[in-house]
C-alpha cells in the first residue's frame, strides 16, 4: 500500500514518534495514515492537506455569503456564477482564512477552481494524527482492536469505543466549520 497524496503526515514523521527504527513495519503505518487522514477530512468536513479543486460546481442561495467547502484559500483562479466570470475585488471578496466568499445577491451555480487547505499543518493538528496513528499503531501490533482491560481470572475484557481518541476529537473540534 502506498501513501495517498493527501497525507496529512509523513512516513517519516509516524516512525520517528512511534521510535521505530526499521521499516518493518511500513505496510501497516501507510494503511494508518491513509485511514487517519480519511477520518480527520470525514470528521471536520473538509480536505485540511492543501489541494486544488477543479471546477466544482456548487448551489449558491444568493444570500451574499458562500462558505467554501475547504479552507484556508490558498488561490482562487477560476469563479463563475451562473456560467458568467467573477473578478475578485470587484465581483466578489474573499475571506482566505475561512474560506467565505462575498458574492452577488443572485442564487444559481457557482463553478470554481481553487486551492484550499494547509501546505503544513498547524502543530496541534499533526500532534492529533500522530497519536491516532500511533494509538491504532499499537492496538494492531497488540491485536487489541478496541481493547482498554483484560483480567485474567475471571477472564473479562473491557472495550474502548471505537473510532477517534477523545482527545483528538477535542482537537479536530476546532478545525470543523459551524454553519
Amino acid at each position: 500500500m502506498a501513501l495517498t497524496a493527501d497525507v496529512i503526515i509523513s512516513l517519516e514523521e509516524a516512525r520517528g514518534f512511534l521510535e521505530l527504527e526499521t521499516t518493518a513495519k511500513d505496510l501497516i503505518l501507510e494503511a494508518l495514515i491513509n485511514g487517519t487522514t480519511q477520518a480527520f477530512n470525514i470528521y471536520t468536513g473538509r480536505a485540511l492537506k492543501e489541494t486544488t479543486h477543479t471546477a466544482e460546481l456548487l448551489e449558491y442561495d444568493g444570500s451574499g455569503l458562500f462558505y467554501l467547502p475547504n479552507y484556508p484559500v490558498k488561490e482562487i483562479s477560476e469563479l463563475k456564477l451562473n456560467d458568467q466570470a467573477l473578478t475578485e475585488d470587484e465581483d466578489f471578496m474573499l475571506n482566505a482564512q475561512a474560506g467565505i466568499l462575498r458574492l452577488p445577491r443572485a442564487a444559481g451555480l457557482l463553478e470554481i477552481t481553487y486551492t484550499a487547505g494547509y501546505e503544513e499543518l498547524p502543530a496541534d493538528l499533526k500532534l492529533a494524527a500522530l497519536k491516532q496513528v500511533s494509538y491504532e499503531y499499537q492496538q494492531t501490533i497488540q491485536k487489541a482492536w478496541g481493547v482498554q482491560s483484560r483480567s485474567q481470572a475471571g477472564s473479562a475484557t473491557t472495550y474502548s469505543e471505537k473510532g477517534l481518541l477523545p482527545q483528538v476529537k477535542e482537537i479536530l473540534d476546532r478545525y470543523r466549520r459551524m454553519i
